[in-house]
């Protein structure tokens, strides 16, 4: 049983840390859009999507690549494992 328990809260901590990371990716991508003066480009928007390796699967959701949209995504997607939202519902 102790297993169990170390199994479970092995994995609820590796979600944790998953969901932390694409966090601090889209606060990292807002700053340097921010500060590099182009938040409106959409190279810029979709660098986030660039290093988690998730551009293919936001195009197949046909949304037009805005930092907001990129966000919500990243985020909120129920379709993206690696989601916020999922991550932390997975935990």
């Amino acid at each position: 049983m102790l297993s169990r328990v170390a199994d479970r809260i092995f994995w609820m901590s590796r979600q944790m840390e998953r969901a932390e990371n694409m966090a601090r990716i889209l606060d990292v991508g807002q700053s340097l859009a921010l500060l590099s003066g182009q938040s409106g480009d959409p190279d810029s928007a979709i660098e986030p999507l660039v290093i988690t390796d998730t551009l293919e699967a936001f195009r197949a959701t046909g949304q037009e690549p805005t930092p907001e949209n990129v966000a919500r995504f990243l985020a909120w997607s129920p379709t993206l494992p690696s989601s916020i939202a999922n991550c932390l519902e997975a935990s």
